[in-house]
Order: C-alpha cells, then structure tokens, then sequence
C-alpha cells in the first residue's frame, strides 16, 4: 500500500470517529427529550388518580350536606308535628318525617358507595405515586448518563481534533485539500462517509459500482484516482 494512502486513512479513520462522536451529540437533544417524556406518562397517571380521587371527596362531603339538610328538615316536621292536633295534617307531617328517613336511608346507602371508592382511589393514589418515583429515579440515571455521554464525547472530539492536525500535516497538501473538499461537499460522503475507499473486485468499495481499467491502472501505479460515479478517491488494496 502507498505511503498517502496509509496517511489518508489514518487521517480519515479519526475523522470518521470524530463524526461519530459529533453525531451523538447532535441527536442528544432529541435523546433528552424522549427521556423526559417517559415521565410525563408516569405524571399524567398521577395527576389522573389525584383529581379522581378528589371527586370522590368531593362526591362524599355532597353527600354529607345533602344529608344534614334532610335531617334538618325532619327535625323540624317532627318539632311541628307535636303541635299539629289535627288528624290529617298530622299524618301528613309524618309522612313527610318517613320520606325524610328513606331519603337518609338512600343517602347513607350512597355514602357507603363513595367511601369504597375512595378507599379504591387511595390505594390507587399510593400506587401511581410509587410509580411515579420509581420513573423519576429512572429519568434522573438517564439524564445523568447523557449528561456524562456528552461531555465524554466532547472532550473525546478534542482529543482526536488535536491528534487529527498533527496527522494531516503528514499528508500531502495537494491529496489533503483533495480530501478536505470530498468529505466537505453535501451528498458525496460527508464527514461521517468514507471518502477513499479500496477498488474491490473492480468496483468502487463505497458506491459498488464498475471502475473502469484506466483508473483501476492508475490506481495501482499509487496515483491518486476517483471514482467517475461517486467521486469518491481510489486506491489499490495491495
């Protein structure tokens, strides 16, 4: 193998891990987000037992008013009735004492109800709370993880950009500026694409398409040749 082509792909070996490294950190804040998001589930599961069981609460104290006021209303039928010395009007006032009691009757029934619903909203309560925790601690480690992610990547990228411009200083600057401009240019590889690749089998190892004999001659001479469909430079693995 020529000396330029052990050079450039020591050169772009780093490269390709930079941009590896460069793509972490561009998808980091998508990454948080989609952490972030695993709470809101957990949360809204939460806030959903916490306003229910809040309405069943509510529910109940109802319950409780409606009945005072029906007990309120037979207490005074039966203060009146003791008064009443007609027949009819008397056995009207009690009539109206009994209705007050089934209705009582029929809000104490309901109030039963209730109260084993909040009972059933209460453990359901504990239970989304204890997920709820459980799912922060989780988020709490992941932000934490990508939080340590990023900063391992950067300094990581740093510490390959500074090895990076001693390697192309070994570089041929006419063969560099080539390299430099590939893996620059949009849809042709780009930093996180190979941009000189081996000729395998007579064909371009990135776009895998023929390489036709005078470049494959050339080629092998160590001179430095480009794929006519890709763009990408050619070597001869030897």
């Amino acid at each position: 193998m020529h000396e330029w082509v052990e050079k450039l792909l020591d050169l772009q070996d780093k490269d390709l891990r930079i941009a590896k490294l460069a793509e972490q950190i561009a998808t980091e804040p998508a990454d948080r987000a989609k952490v972030k998001s695993m709470l809101k589930g957990a949360e809204t599961a939460l806030g959903d037992a916490k306003t229910q069981l809040q309405e069943q609460e509510k529910a109940l104290k109802t319950l409780e008013i409606n009945a005072d006021t029906i007990r309120e209303k037979m207490r005074d039928f039966q203060s009146k009735s003791t008064f009443i010395k007609n027949n009819e009007e008397y056995r009207a006032a009690m009539t109206q004492i009994d209705t007050c009691k089934k209705q009582i009757e029929d809000i104490e029934d309901d109030q039963l109800l209730v109260m084993e619903e909040i009972e059933r909203g209460r453990t359901l309560l504990a239970l989304r709370t204890k997920e709820f925790k459980a799912a922060e601690s989780r988020v709490a480690e992941m932000i934490t993880d990508l939080d340590t992610r990023l900063k391992n990547c950067g300094a990581q990228i740093k510490k390959l950009e500074a090895i990076r411009s001693e390697a192309i200083k070994g570089v041929e600057p006419a063969i560099a500026r080539r390299y430099e401009r590939l893996i620059k240019k949009p849809n042709r590889g780009g930093p996180s694409r190979r941009v000189l690749v081996p000729i395998l089998e007579d064909v371009c190892d990135r776009c895998h398409m023929n390489v036709i004999a005078q470049i494959r001659m050339n080629a092998r001479k160590g001179m430095v040749a480009s794929c006519e469909n890709c763009g990408a430079m050619l070597y001869w693995e030897s």
